[in-house]
C-alpha cells in the first residue's frame, strides 16, 4: 500500500453517520444480528444498522484484514455496543480501552489489538491507545494497516540513517520502528515532517512508555532536529528547573520578568542578573515591604540594600536553602551581587521605563574597601601536577576511557576524547570556545619548508617543522576570530579525529548566528562544555595518578586555561605580558593578569639577573691608543662615573671608588678634557662587573650614614694619586688642603649598547 494511504479521498470519514447514540431501531437490530454472520441483503435499507457496519468494513478492507477477521470484528463490536449502549464513534478512551483489554471483547472473540484499534482509528480517529498498557508492542502493526507496511518501514529506515550517521550505535530496529510507528499515528501522516515538537512532548510525557521507549523517543526527536524537521530534541521534564518565584512581592517579579523579555544580554549573563534581582526580592519583603517595584526604589533605599551587600552571607536571601551557608560571601560574590542590580536599574532608566531618581553606578556603586579585595587571583593548578595531567591527555588510551565518571559508561570515541583531552591542556581555551572549534581549525604554520627539516617563519627565526601549528579559536566574549599557535601534537590529535567524524548537519553557533561544522560534535551536538570538569579531569587524574583537588581547590576546565598561560610566561625565554595577551585572545593586559602567576623560581631568576645588573659600570677602551702602543704611560682606560670619568686602569678595586670628586685621576664630562674624550672616534664601550663590600653596597642603597663609617675606616689610606682623604666628608687631617669630596651615590647601572662586548 502507497505513503499515502491515509489522504482523506481514499478514506474519509467524514462521508459516514457518526452520529454518537443510538436508536431504538438500531439498538433492537443490533441485538438481532448474529455476531458470527455479516449482512447478506442485497439493499441497505433492509438493516437499520448499516450505517454501523459499513464504517467497520471500510476500514479492516483499509487494512488488507481477511475476511475471517472482519467477521469476528464485528460480532465484536457489536456486543460492545450493546454493553455499553452506543456505538463506537461516542466510545472513550476507557470504553476503548475495556475493548482491546483484558476480558474484553477482543480477547474473547481472539481479534487482535491491532485490528481493533485501527478501526478506532480511522473511523473515530481515537489517538489515545498510547495510554494504553504495553502500547508499543502493537503500535507498529496499527501503523502498518492505516499507512501501509512500506510508508512505515521507509520512515523507519530514513530515522535509523540519519542516526547511524550521527553516529550512534545501532540498537534493537524493533524498538525504534516501534516508536516511529507511534509518532506516526499521533501526527497522522506517514511522512515525518508532519511530527512536531507537541507530537514528541506528548509521547514522551503523556504517554505510558518505559523508560527504554522513552529514550527511544528522544532519540528520534535527535534524528529529527538534525534532519531539520524540528528546531530542538524532546524537553527531557527535571532538566530545566523553573525559577523560584516564593516570598516575592508579584509587582517586582513582573518587573524582572518584563527586563528579562526584552534585555538584549547574552543569555547566560541574562539569565544570572534576572535570578539574583528576583532574589533581592526577599530581601525588599523582609527589610522595606513597602517597596514592592523599582519605581518606589530611592538613593536610601540602595544605600541601605550596599550595607547589606557589605556584609552579606551566603544564603541569606535564597529560594532554596544551600551548602555552606551562612558563611561570608567573597568580594567577588558581592560585587556580582551589586553589579547585577546596578545593570537593572541602568538598563530601566535608560530604557525609560522608569525616572531617573538616582544613578545606579554611583548609588550602587562598588564601596572601596570590596574593591581593593579585587585583582588578580590566578587559579592554576601545581606545577607538578599539572605536567602530570599534560603527560595524561598525551598518552591516554582507549580504556582510560571508563574512569571519566561515576556509571563507567563511555559516550565518546576514543579519538573524540583525545582530541579534547589534548586541546585542554595545550590550547588554553575556555570550555565555551573548545565546544564550539570548527572543523579544519587546525592548520599547519606558514612558511617555505627546508632541507633541514624547519620552516621558516615570519621572523626568518627557524622552527622545527610540525612542532608548531596554527589553530583558529572562534569569536569569543573578549576578541573576534583569530589563530593562535599551539603544538604541533594538537593537529596530530585534531586530524585524527575528523578522519573518523562522523557526517552531520551543521548547527548553530548562538554567538554568531551562523550554521557551522563544530569539530567536537557527535551525535549531532557539540561536546558539552561540562564535560571537561565532569568527565575528563577525573579520567585524567586517574590516569596520571593525582588526585582531583590541589593545594587551591577541584580542578576544573578554567584552570587548566590558567595553568597553560602560567606555564608560558616562566618558560626559560618566556612570552611577554602583551605576547600572552595576544595569545589569550584578551583585550587588556589586566584580563592576562588574571590567569598568569610568576612562579617563584622564575621570579628568583629574575632578580639573580637583576641583581648581577646592578654591579655593571660603562667603560670606555681608547682602541687606538692600545693598538699603536702609546698607552704605555698614558690614560686609554676610561670608567664612566655618571658626571666624570676616571681615567685609572684599576679603578674597579679602588678602596676610594664611592668618593672619586677630589682625585687627579678624576675628568668631570663638562671640562674641556672630558668634552674631548667623548669627542674621539677610537673609543668602544664596554660592561665591567664591579663586586661592591657591605659597607659600599648600604651606601649605594642612600644610607648616609653607612657611608661616614666607610670614609672613616679609609682614613690614611692612599688614593690612587698618592694623596690620603680624611675621616669626615671635606675633612681636614692628612687630607687638608685638597678640595671637599662628594660622593658617587649611586652607581650608574648601563645597559649593554648593541656592538658592545661585555666583560
Amino acid at each position: 500500500m502507497s505513503a499515502s494511504a491515509f489522504d482523506p479521498s481514499i478514506f474519509d470519514r467524514m462521508r459516514y453517520d457518526t452520529r454518537p447514540v443510538l436508536s431504538d431501531a438500531e439498538r433492537a437490530d443490533l441485538v438481532r444480528i448474529d455476531a458470527c454472520r455479516l449482512f447478506r441483503q442485497t439493499t441497505e435499507s433492509e438493516r437499520l444498522a448499516w450505517r454501523l457496519y459499513v464504517p467497520v468494513r471500510d476500514a479492516l478492507a483499509h487494512g488488507s484484514a481477511s475476511k475471517i477477521e472482519r467477521t469476528i470484528a464485528w460480532g465484536a463490536f457489536t456486543d460492545h455496543m450493546l454493553r455499553l449502549d452506543r456505538p463506537y464513534f461516542g466510545w472513550s478512551t476507557d470504553d476503548w480501552e475495556t475493548f482491546v483489554g483484558p476480558g474484553g471483547p477482543c480477547e474473547r472473540r481472539k481479534l487482535s489489538r491491532a485490528c481493533a484499534l485501527s478501526v478506532g482509528y480511522l473511523c473515530c480517529d481515537f489517538r489515545g491507545f498510547a495510554t494504553f498498557d504495553r502500547a508499543t508492542a502493537y503500535t507498529t502493526p496499527i501503523a502498518e494497516r492505516v499507512f501501509g507496511s512500506a510508508a512505515v518501514v521507509a520512515a523507519d529506515e530514513r530515522v535509523g540513517a540519519i542516526l547511524e550517521g550521527a553516529g550512534y550505535p545501532r540498537g534493537k530496529p524493533v524498538y525504534l520502528r516501534r516508536v516511529v510507528s507511534l509518532l506516526l499515528l499521533a501526527a497522522g501522516s506517514p511522512r515525518l515532517e508532519a511530527v512536531t515538537l507537541e507530537h514528541l512532548d506528548a509521547a514522551y510525557t503523556e504517554g505510558n512508555l518505559p523508560e527504554s521507549a522513552r529514550r527511544t523517543v528522544h532519540r528520534v526527536s535527535r534524528a529529527l532536529e538534525l534532519a531539520g524537521l524540528t528546531t530542538r530534541p524532546v524537553r527531557i521534564p527535571g532538566h530545566s528547573r523553573p525559577v523560584e518565584r516564593t516570598g516575592v512581592a508579584p509587582e517586582w517579579v513582573a518587573w524582572c520578568d518584563r527586563w528579562r523579555a526584552t534585555s538584549p544580554r547574552a543569555a547566560k549573563n541574562r539569565d544570572n542578573v534576572h535570578s539574583t534581582v528576583l532574589r533581592v526580592g526577599l530581601w525588599l519583603a523582609e527589610r522595606h515591604p513597602g517597596v514592592r517595584s523599582p519605581t518606589d526604589w530611592t538613593a536610601e533605599t540602595c544605600l541601605d540594600f550596599v550595607a547589606m551587600a557589605a556584609e552579606a552571607t551566603t544564603g541569606r536571601y535564597a529560594f532554596v536553602e544551600r551548602r555552606g551557608a551562612g558563611k561570608p560571601m567573597t568580594a567577588k560574590a558581592k560585587s556580582g551581587l551589586l553589579y547585577a542590580v546596578r545593570s537593572f536599574f541602568a538598563d530601566l532608566q535608560q530604557w525609560g521605563w522608569t525616572e531617573p531618581r538616582f544613578a545606579p553606578h554611583v548609588a550602587l556603586g562598588l564601596p572601596p574597601a570590596i574593591r581593593r579585595q579585587l585583582g588578580p587571583s590566578p587559579r592554576d593548578i601545581d606545577e607538578v601536577t599539572w605536567l602530570k595531567l599534560v603527560w595524561a591527555s598525551l598518552n591516554l588510551a582507549p580504556e582510560d576511557l571508563r574512569a571519566g565518571g561515576p556509571t563507567g559508561r563511555v559516550f565518546y570515541p576514543f579519538e573524540l576524547v583525545r582530541a579534547v583531552a589534548v586541546l585542554w591542556t595545550h590550547a588554553g581555551l575556555r570550555a565555551n570556545e573548545l565546544s564550539r572549534l570548527r572543523c579544519g581549525c587546525a592548520r599547519a604554520q606558514g612558511g617555505e619548508t627546508t632541507g633541514d627539516g624547519v620552516v621558516g617563519g615570519e621572523t626568518g627565526r627557524r622552527v622545527p617543522a610540525g612542532s608548531v601549528c596554527l589553530l583558529e579559536v572562534p569569536y569569543s566574549k573578549t576578541s573576534a576570530p583569530f589563530s593562535k599557535p599551539v603544538a604541533g601534537v594538537v593537529r596530530e590529535a585534531v586530524e585524527a579525529w575528523e578522519a573518523l567524524r562522523p557526517d552531520q548537519p551543521k548547527r548553530l553557533d548562538r554567538k554568531t548566528g551562523h550554521l557551522v561544522d563544530h569539530l567536537l560534535s557527535y551525535k549531532g551536538r557539540p561536546v558539552s562544555t561540562t564535560y571537561i570538569n565532569t568527565s575528563l579531569v577525573p579520567m585524567l587524574c586517574k590516569k596520571a595518578g593525582v588526585p582531583v583537588e590541589d593545594s587551591r581547590g577541584r580542578i576544573t576546565s578554567h584552570r587548566g586555561r590558567s595553568s597553560a598561560v602560567t606555564m608560558l610566561a616562566n618558560a626559560r625565554q618566556g612570552m611577554s605580558l602583551v605576547e600572552l595577551m595576544a595569545w589569550c585572545g584578551h583585550r587588556s593586559p589586566a584580563s592576562t593578569m588574571h590567569y598568569l602567576r610568576v612562579r617563584p623560581a622564575r621570579l628568583t631568576e629574575a632578580y639573580a639577573k637583576a641583581d648581577e645588573s646592578a654591579y655593571l659600570v660603562g667603560v670606555l677602551v681608547d682602541a687606538e691608543a692600545v693598538q699603536d702602543g702609546s698607552a704605555a704611560g698614558a690614560p686609554w682606560k676610561y670608567y664612566d662615573l655618571g658626571s666624570s670619568y676616571c681615567t685609572h686602569a684599576f679603578w674597579s678595586t679602588c678602596a676610594h671608588r664611592l668618593a672619586c670628586a677630589g682625585c687627579a685621576f678624576n675628568v668631570p664630562k663638562a671640562s674641556s678634557r672630558g668634552q674631548a674624550l667623548e669627542a674621539k672616534a677610537s673609543l668602544e664601550r664596554y660592561l665591567e662587573r664591579v663586586p661592591l663590600t657591605a659597607d659600599e653596597r648600604s651606601a649605594v642603597d642612600g644610607d648616609l650614614s653607612k657611608l661616614d663609617e666607610l670614609l672613616a675606616k679609609l682614613a690614611g689610606v692612599a688614593a690612587p694619586d698618592g694623596e690620603t682623604v680624611g675621616g669626615q666628608i671635606g675633612g681636614d687631617g692628612a687630607g687638608e688642603g685638597r678640595p671637599e669630596v662628594t660622593p658617587l651615590i649611586p652607581l650608574p647601572v648601563l645597559s649593554v649598547v648593541p656592538g658592545t662586548n661585555p666583560t
